[in-house]
């Protein structure tokens, strides 16, 4: 037999027996319930389905053993032995308890019956001790790391460094700059680093010069997918990338005094009161497409990635 642990505070039955349970949100945050394995954690809501089912609703009482419960679950009978252990060993459940303790207030006396509800009965119970306890729980989550603490210092600002970038060269076709996409881009490049064995600088000066490659420029908008494989076994992204990067005889430094160069153009035909001339834009080391000058030929958009990686030196140039 098996005891639901404080049900009276995640029911509240008093005198009625509904045709449903309450399930709080707050098991979001649960950090003990979070901790159990998928089986145990998908099994705790169906003990409470069965103890809904007891004779008195107060009772929080599963009567029958693990074979009847696996026979009611349609579980393999192991997978129930061994969710009920993890779950017990969690504190939501007691195992062999005597029939006769109920864990929330009995029915008033004997002879009252239960009132049956209806399917479509509202939830008006207000809040009780085990919501707050269950909420209480939140402090876990808000003294655990977040995502940015996680990721080594220098990484992040290398990816929103590089996604503004792209927003600033694409346009419409890049991804919009969220929280969600620097976290996957920043995880990304962590596992390059960790997994990959690359360093920061390599990967940095690969996509400096990607970033201006006429076929690259347009397929590199998102670090989040440098790890992404086209088939199983083949090759990364980053690593295809990273081969036509070696192929050429560009340095990164011609990349940088490329773009350096464009952002000087730009900036005299703008205090000269002269229209872009996409002429004037030529590449001189002829790598850098006219078209990845800026947004409708405005090399001035290029000056960000410029500044960090020609104007500047050291760890600015590390990060972008």
């Amino acid at each position: 037999m098996i005891k639901i642990n404080y049900w009276s505070s995640f029911q509240s039955y008093k005198d009625r027996k509904p045709p449903w349970i309450r399930f709080h949100k707050s098991l979001l945050d649960n950090f003990e319930y979070q901790c159990m394995s998928a089986n145990a954690r998908a099994l705790l809501p169906m003990l409470w389905l069965l103890a809904s089912e007891d004779e008195d609703p107060t009772s929080g009482l599963i009567r029958d053993n693990n074979a009847k419960i696996a026979f009611r679950l349609r579980l393999p009978r192991q997978e129930v032995d061994e969710g009920v252990a993890e779950i017990e060993a969690a504190g939501f459940i007691e195992q062999n308890q005597p029939c006769n303790e109920s864990v929330t207030e009995p029915l008033r006396n004997g002879l009252e019956s239960v009132t049956p509800e209806t399917e479509t009965e509202t939830e008006t119970e207000t809040e009780t001790e085990t919501d707050k306890k269950l909420s209480s729980d939140n402090s876990v989550e808000q003294s655990a790391p977040t995502w940015r603490e996680k990721i080594p210092p220098e990484i992040v600002p290398f990816a929103e460094q590089f996604q503004g970038y792209v927003a600033q060269t694409q346009g419409a076709k890049a991804p919009v700059v969220k929280d969600s996409l620097i976290k996957s881009c920043s995880e990304a490049v962590d596992k390059l680093i960790r997994i990959d064995k690359h360093s920061l600088d390599t990967i940095a000066n690969v996509l400096r010069w990607a970033v201006t490659d006429e076929f690259w420029a347009d397929n590199v908008l998102s670090l989040a997918s440098l790890r992404k494989r086209r088939e199983a076994g083949g090759q990364t992204k980053f690593q295809k990338i990273l081969a036509a990067y070696e192929r050429t005889s560009v340095t990164s430094a011609d990349v940088l005094r490329e773009m350096e160069r464009r952002v000087t153009v730009g900036r005299r035909d703008e205090a000269e009161g002269i229209d872009n001339d996409p002429e004037s834009l030529t590449p001189h080391c002829g790598v850098i497409p006219a078209r990845h000058a800026g947004s409708e030929g405005n090399p001035g958009e290029c000056t960000a990635l410029a500044r960090s990686g020609g104007a500047q030196t050291g760890r600015d140039v590390d990060r972008w």
